[in-house]
């Protein structure tokens, strides 16, 4: 029994690597006590190079953040959308890399630069398992668009960092990349194999932990501080949370906040995805939109029926914080007392009604939990299907 881990690639989910991404000048540095996260999310700090920007709106205004390079920007992804729109309108400078024109986004920054799509660029690998595929272009990009990696290398140049960032080559790169894994492969044998480079050896170790293969240290042991399996988290302790996992109502609920259910009685849940989106990635597709038209919110028949609500009305959805319209659904996939949106639609933007209560662990708020209301608009009736699903 139990799962036999073979070693994989020393790729990480973004398919770069530690050495690439400099991680050793990162950690000799001492950046990492520079980060503004570091007080309020320690444990994403942790983890994560990352910043946790929850608290954007509150560092742009102390001065702490003055400009950014944003790649995708998505003012929409923040709770509270208006505050962050803000945050990014007072950036002293900024910059926008992107498919599209979004004005709930590009309005509010200095200039855009246009981003290469999947077909047009090469990279970053794609890694599954030990097969490598390179992701050679087959169209060349629109007017100036650029790949991100090559905008990003060519601004790198611009500041004087040239040899660090391979004179603008972004194939110079990815070589030097796989130069550094020690895997012995060049570009040129990706490109022998378009069906994907299926790096030799690896075996079904089923005893890694006692090789060193789970460690960055290569020592025997799991990857934890003890080198144990962790049912108690020595990484939560070290920050002083529980090392065990401890239960918490969010800050919204019908338990934890009765008076407030009493007007706002749905728990509000908008993490949930469909297979066609990315987040708000690819919205402008019209050959996608068919799939999902219009902003929908997905109740329990007995929550719609108590509403008079029926599949394809027209309703509010709202509470203490904001308000969108959308179109309802009315599907037993959701349980009652639960209504379930997409977020994304710039439209219908679920994160209106999100608050700021943010996790002291992640930094996320509260997607999957919340109060709402759900009523009638007086508008869509026509379209309805008159009956329950």
């Amino acid at each position: 029994g139990g799962l036999a881990m073979g070693p994989g690639l020393p790729f990480d989910y973004s398919a770069s690597t530690a050495e690439f991404r400099l991680e050793k000048l990162y950690n000799d540095s001492g950046m990492q006590q520079g980060r503004h996260d570091l007080k309020d999310f320690p444990v994403w700090a942790h983890y994560f190079k990352m910043i946790q920007t929850a608290h954007l709106p509150e560092l742009v205004e102390q001065g702490k953040i003055k400009a950014g390079i944003l790649l995708g920007l998505n003012t929409m992804m923040w709770p509270q959308t208006p505050m962050y729109q803000e945050a990014v309108k007072n950036l002293e400078f900024s910059v926008v890399i992107d498919y599209y024109l979004r004005p709930w986004n590009e309005d509010l920054i200095d200039m855009i630069l246009p981003a290469a799509m999947c077909y047009e660029r090469m990279a970053p690998f794609a890694v599954f398992g030990r097969k490598i595929f390179l992701r050679e272009p087959v169209v060349k990009p629109l007017g100036q668009a650029r790949e991100d990696w090559q905008i990003l290398l060519e601004i790198g140049c611009a500041l004087g960092f040239a040899d660090q960032c391979y004179n603008g080559s972004v194939e110079a790169a990815l070589e030097d990349m796989l130069a550094k894994t020690d895997l012995g492969i060049t570009l040129a044998d990706l490109r022998a194999n378009p069906e994907g480079y299926e790096v030799p050896g690896g075996s079904k170790d089923s005893k890694k932990y006692e090789t060193g293969g789970l460690r960055k240290d290569k020592q025997p042991g799991f990857n934890t501080p003890t080198g144990k399996i962790e049912f108690v988290s020595e990484i939560l302790k070290q920050y002083n949370f529980e090392g065990l996992p401890v239960y918490e109502e969010p800050v919204h609920s019908p338990i934890s906040t009765p008076e407030e259910a009493k007007e706002y009685p749905l728990v509000l849940n908008s993490g949930s995805r469909v297979p066609f989106y990315t987040h708000s990635k690819l919205r402008e597709l019209p050959w996608l939109n068919q799939f999902m038209p219009e902003p929908v919110v997905r109740l329990h028949p007995k929550d719609a029926e108590t509403r008079g609500i029926f599949s394809n009305d027209e309703v509010r959805l709202f509470n203490q914080n904001g308000e969108i319209t959308v179109k309802a659904e009315v599907t037993n996939l959701v349980l009652p007392g639960v209504i379930d949106v997409f977020h994304g639609w710039h439209r219908a933007d679920i994160n209106l009604l999100t608050t700021r209560d943010f996790d002291p662990i992640t930094g996320f708020p509260p997607f999957r939990s919340g109060l709402c209301q759900v009523e009638l608009s007086g508008k869509g009736r026509l379209v309805s299907t008159k009956t329950k699903e």
